[in-house]
């Protein structure tokens, strides 16, 4: 439904689809790899997020090698991840949950924020305390545009 809502420009796709039937290897490779995502992923809201992604690929916003870790990092994130990480990018609070440093720890492994006075080096500078201080690296800010839109705050904390 998401791919054939019409967001794609028209000219973009018709192109795309000459170079897959142009080009079998890439089809096969390409078509094959969202095939086996889209497969392995059971939530609704994560395949629409997949589509964006491929729009973006589409259009020239995502190389091939991103559009696939994109696609790896949204099936590793849970769902609340992807509520945290909304709240972050578009309202810059990270809320009162209990769990969150944990959560947050995993946006970090997953290099969607980072989190200097977390770090060894943050804890030898005596930069770490109780304050929750993160900031979206270059790859979240552009996952969370194409995910949630344009608006950007690059700074969080608590």
């Amino acid at each position: 439904q998401e791919f054939n809502s019409g967001k794609i420009d028209e000219d973009k796709l018709e192109k795309y689809k000459q170079e897959l039937k142009n080009n079998p290897q890439k089809a096969e490779k390409e078509l094959g790899r969202i095939l086996i995502i889209l497969d392995r992923i059971i939530d609704a809201n994560k395949t629409q997020i997949v589509a964006r992604f491929f729009y973006a690929y589409l259009d020239g916003k995502l190389t091939w090698l991103e559009f696939c870790e994109f696609c790896d990092i949204t099936e590793r994130l849970f769902l609340s991840d992807l509520n945290l990480l909304a709240k972050l990018y578009k309202d810059n609070e990270l809320g009162s949950d209990e769990d969150l440093a944990y959560k947050q720890d995993r946006l970090i492994s997953l290099g969607l924020l980072i989190n200097d006075s977390r770090t060894l080096i943050g804890l030898l500078a005596g930069e770490a305390d109780d304050k929750i201080e993160s900031e979206f690296t270059s790859l979240g800010l552009k996952y969370c545009a194409l995910v949630f839109g344009d608006r950007c705050m690059k700074k969080v904390c608590k």
